[in-house]
């Protein structure tokens, strides 16, 4: 086998031996570390981070609130105020009782308890 041929063979043979495990780095004398030529070679540079975008803290930014309950609540809840108003109905006396406002806890709950037409 020619000279070439052999430093191809060996080149494609650390190149997958890169590939299946981590390389060791040896440790040399004053605590520096070296990589074997082959992994320097097939190891490709860091990408740049792709520049963030900072977002002012007094956007509105939309947010999950969650909370667990069981299917017999959430049946309940879904037929005093219909299905698809269930999540406003909650969302409304959530932050009526954190705002400290009875009345429009009141005012939420006549509405879903007043005669349906």
């Amino acid at each position: 086998m020619s000279k070439s041929a052999e430093r191809k063979t060996q080149k494609k043979q650390a190149a997958d031996q890169a590939d299946e495990a981590t390389v060791a780095q040896k440790k040399t004398k004053g605590n520096k570390t070296t990589t074997p030529r082959a992994a320097q070679k097939t190891a490709e540079p860091p990408k740049p981070e792709p520049p963030t975008t900072a977002t002012p803290d007094d956007s509105p930014a939309i947010v999950v609130f969650a909370f667990r309950m069981t299917r017999a609540e959430r049946d309940e809840l879904h037929a005093a105020t219909g299905s698809a108003k269930a999540s406003r109905f909650v969302k409304a006396i959530a932050l009526a009782g954190a705002r400290g406002d009875m009345k429009a806890i009141q005012e939420v709950v006549d509405e879903i308890h007043a005669p349906r037409q």
